[in-house]
């Protein structure tokens, strides 16, 4: 149970003479309210930052933000970390919104070039892609055998990277903080064996 509903439970049994239970509720309930407020606004604000860096950009290409492009930006930024282009179309058309795989595959590449996405090829030569917004929280190791992603977090390389920007005087759109080598399970089969390790125990 939340807190909020303990809260309310506590306004429903607790015996009140003197103030309404409403009052009380009102009362207690105004800073969930208010926080719930908060983190709208900074939402819709952050929403309204990447829709305008993607509508300069189109324009900047002679086209329109249309509702479609729109949708699929929205829906880039609320995906749960790296997708294919598949992934995000099963996503939508789960979510109710009438979109075409063509639409997609032509939007995700407007995404990267206007920044807001970044995108790698894994082993198998697929196309991956992520949001600057979850980039912002890491980074990237990527196996090259079996395309495993394993996603870290490491202070210093932000550090680093802003002191750099800073000391070239160059603003930074976007990083791609990626490792590519080998996972310890695909090392350990790609290691050749002792001659020892290849006999074959008799019985």
């Amino acid at each position: 149970m939340n807190l909020r509903s303990k809260v309310l439970n506590c306004i429903i049994s607790m015996p009140c003479r003197t103030i309404s239970h409403r009052h009380v509720a009102v009362c207690l309930l105004r800073p969930f309210e208010r926080g719930r407020k908060m983190e709208s606004v900074e939402e819709t604000t952050r929403d309204t930052e990447f829709a305008k860096q993607f509508e300069d950009y189109l324009k900047s290409c002679g086209l329109r933000l249309t509702q479609k492009r729109l949708d699929i930006l929205n829906q880039v930024f609320d995906y749960p970390g790296h997708f294919q282009t598949e992934d995000l179309l099963v996503q939508m058309r789960r979510n109710g919104y009438l979109v075409s795989r063509p639409t997609i595959y032509r939007t995700l590449p407007l995404l990267v070039r206007s920044g807001l996405l970044t995108e790698f090829i894994d082993a198998q030569k697929n196309t991956r892609y992520e949001s600057i917004h979850s980039l912002r929280e890491h980074a990237h190791l990527i196996c090259l055998r079996c395309s495993q992603i394993v996603e870290f977090k490491e202070p210093q390389i932000d550090a680093l990277q802003k002191s750099v920007c800073e000391a070239h005087d160059f603003k930074a759109v976007r990083f791609r903080n990626e490792i590519i080598g080998y996972c310890a399970e695909c090392q350990a089969e790609l290691e050749p064996r002792t001659p020892e390790e290849n006999d074959v125990p008799t019985a």
